[in-house]
């Protein structure tokens, strides 16, 4: 799937996996606040509703072709912590990532592929924050620059946009265009050709306009769904044992900077 969302370790989960396998439109506005109202342009809306998960804590489902997810994003604490489960090229992974502050932790099971890396699939591996060199590396941004999972550059480029009711919201998005986390990678684009300049996707708000789920319905790689729940009550993010927590080796390094 090689989406550059990483992150949750997102895609980061089969940027993984491959590693371990290879062996070792219309631009969406610039919104100036979040509004509920149903007469708010669609488009708008749709801004709005991303632009208010900026600095929010939630919880977190992902599906990313295939590549399931779960997590918590606490804002306020400057934390955050994601689980991704799947299959690419027949390797099974399972992959967390966690943040508190400038600490950061990985787990890291690849099934048979643990021992070739040098990894104890039992324990958390501390990173150093200084070789995560790569755009994509770390699964979520909580540096407050954009929404943790950077959806507003997964939907930078959409066209078609139509108010289904007063909570629900579809159209196309040009993935091609797309930017940041979340974003599909290059390889991902190639495969899907013509098909991901116009990817069907539909929004769902809440009665605060704030998003809560986002489908974009594109086929194999390219479909990707959020849901976003427990808006400022997310699950606590929690640092793991001391006693279970080695350092992370060179191999796990080229895992998330791939």
């Amino acid at each position: 799937m090689k989406h550059r969302l990483v992150a949750a370790v997102a895609m980061a989960a089969l940027a993984v996996a491959g590693v371990a396998v290879s062996a070792c439109g219309t631009n969406t506005p610039t919104p100036s606040g979040t509004s509920t109202a149903a007469s708010v342009a669609p488009e708008v809306a749709l801004v709005n509703a991303i632009t208010a998960l900026k600095g929010q804590g939630f919880n977190l489902k992902v599906n990313l072709g295939g590549i399931s997810g779960t997590g918590s994003i606490d804002a306020k604490n400057n934390a955050g912590t994601v689980e991704v489960k799947g299959t690419e090229s027949g390797v099974t992974a399972d992959i967390a990532f966690t943040q508190i502050g400038s600490d950061l932790w990985a787990k890291v099971d690849l099934g048979s592929f643990s021992g070739q890396l040098g990894v104890d699939p039992t324990k958390w591996l501390k990173l150093d924050a200084s070789k995560l060199t790569s755009d994509g590396s770390r699964p979520f941004d909580l540096s407050g620059s954009s929404d943790a999972f950077d959806l507003a550059g997964l939907v930078k480029s959409v066209s078609n946009v139509k108010r289904t009711d007063a909570t629900h919201l579809s159209g196309t998005v040009d993935l091609t265009a797309a930017t940041g986390l979340s974003a599909p990678g290059s390889d991902t684009l190639d495969k899907a050709g013509a098909a991901a300049k116009a990817a069907p996707f539909t929004a769902t708000l809440d009665s605060q306009g704030r998003l809560t789920e986002l489908s974009v319905n594109g086929t194999g790689e390219l479909a990707a769904d959020f849901q976003f729940t427990d808006f400022g009550s997310p699950d606590p993010v929690q640092a793991p044992p001391a006693s279970d927590v080695v350092p992370a080796p060179d191999a796990v390094y080229q895992i998330f900077n791939g």
